[in-house]
């Protein structure tokens, strides 16, 4: 039992202080060498989606990954209707 509550208690600390946060591609300005958000020079973190579908049903989808405004490891590109476009290695 005190096991359990150890190993919970440091999933919960690492969970916690993890936490990455989500970009909207719509919401990035992409050009030259970094990715950075609108109306500001810092470089982002975190991962990119996209929202995909019709009008009433539209969905999220990850793209890939930033860290420190470049795109890393496996991108997947969507088309406007949501079916896959393809995949790219950063």
């Amino acid at each position: 039992m005190k096991n359990y509550l150890i190993i919970s208690l440091i999933t919960l600390i690492l969970g916690c202080s993890k936490t990455q946060k989500e970009y909207n591609i719509d919401e990035l300005l992409i050009g030259g060498d970094r990715i950075t958000e609108k109306f500001s020079n810092d470089p982002v973190n975190g991962s990119v989606y996209q929202m995909v579908g019709g009008k009433w049903e539209s969905k999220k989808v990850i793209l890939g990954k930033i860290k420190d405004g470049i795109k890393v490891g496996k991108w997947t590109y969507y088309n406007k209707d949501g079916s896959k476009k393809e995949d790219k290695e950063y």
